[in-house]
């Protein structure tokens, strides 16, 4: 009997585990430069997801930007996220959930986001189709980017600058990215997952 009890306790923990695993590769100029690789794994009413991007341009001098971002979700609601970007313009955000919004320190700078629950963010539109979704959180700029759905399962993000990033979905699955940089477009294409 206690075997039985033990044997059903583990099936359950296994069961409640579930994982995704996406890759992306980075193309700028044509050429692959880099690439993104983005994990979620459920536990019960948790999730987490971590990013991790290793990108290296050569133009006039190189170029070398390491990004990892790890989210932690409760009930579907962000609780936690971390975003470190180092290279050329090394940047740290985190984002912490407090009673009624979110404390948000980037660059060592504290600020307040006044927004009861984040549901979706950045991270999450290399896993999930923003569908109905009016806004994403970007866990490395600290705030909200307003979606705009276009139709085709395609989706066009607009970033604090006025660029605008557009992203393409098969399956409700992230296939292609259009993201407008600094130094210019850069693809990200899914190869993996």
């Amino acid at each position: 009997m206690k075997r039985l009890f033990l044997l059903n306790a583990l099936l359950c923990v296994l069961f409640s585990v579930q994982a995704q695993s996406f890759r992306y590769e980075v193309i700028f100029n044509n050429k692959v430069v880099g690439d993104i690789k983005v994990n979620q794994r459920n536990s019960g009413a948790n999730r987490f997801v971590t990013l991790a991007s290793r990108v290296k341009i050569k133009m006039i001098a190189s170029i070398s930007v390491d990004t990892d971002i790890s989210n932690e979700y409760e009930s579907n609601v962000l609780v936690k996220a971390k975003a470190v970007r180092l290279g050329n313009d090394t940047k740290e955000t985190s984002t912490q959930k407090q009673d009624k919004d979110y404390k948000v320190v980037r660059q060592g700078k504290a600020a307040v986001l006044a927004e009861d629950k984040i549901h979706f963010c950045v991270t999450d539109l290399y896993i999930t189709e923003p569908k109905q979704v009016k806004y994403v959180y970007s866990e490395t700029l600290g705030w909200l980017l307003p979606v705009r759905d276009m139709g085709q399962q395609k989706y066009e993000i607009t970033m604090p600058d006025g660029k605008k990033n557009i992203y393409r979905y098969a399956g409700g699955k992230l296939a292609e990215a259009e993201v407008n940089h600094v130094i210019g477009k850069a693809i990200f294409r899914r190869v993996e997952g």
